[in-house]
């Protein structure tokens, strides 16, 4: 009897830890300054640590930007991420960090 109330509170955690997931409104930050409104997809941190999917509506196509494509994206009233090119394993690429707090000391996380 406890090892089925315990899966079954697993399921109910597991069902809501993915409910997350989906496009939410937001916007991307394109290297000319400009920025475009839109949803873009909310993933784990490693999948947003690396591509930003967007698209401009519910009915559109979603369209895959690197780091390389755009400055920064942020999903409204939740993440901000910036591309920013970092050195890993003695490897230099370009990964989106998550802007934790900006200020006079910018504090990033990646996964």
């Amino acid at each position: 009897m406890k090892l089925r109330f315990l899966l079954l509170i697993a399921l109910i955690f597991c069902v809501n830890a993915y409910s997350q997931y989906g496009f939410r409104p937001g916007y991307i930050e394109k290297h000319d300054g400009t920025t475009e409104d839109g949803l873009i997809n909310l993933h784990g941190s490693g999948f947003n640590a690396k591509k930003c999917e967007f698209k401009k509506t519910e009915e559109s196509a979603s369209v895959v930007f690197l780091p390389e494509d755009i400055n920064a994206y942020r999903i409204t009233n939740s993440k901000y991420f910036v591309s920013k090119k970092v050195t890993i394993n003695g490897i230099e690429t370009n990964v989106f960090l998550e802007c934790l707090i900006s200020g006079v000391a910018t504090i990033y996380y990646t996964s």
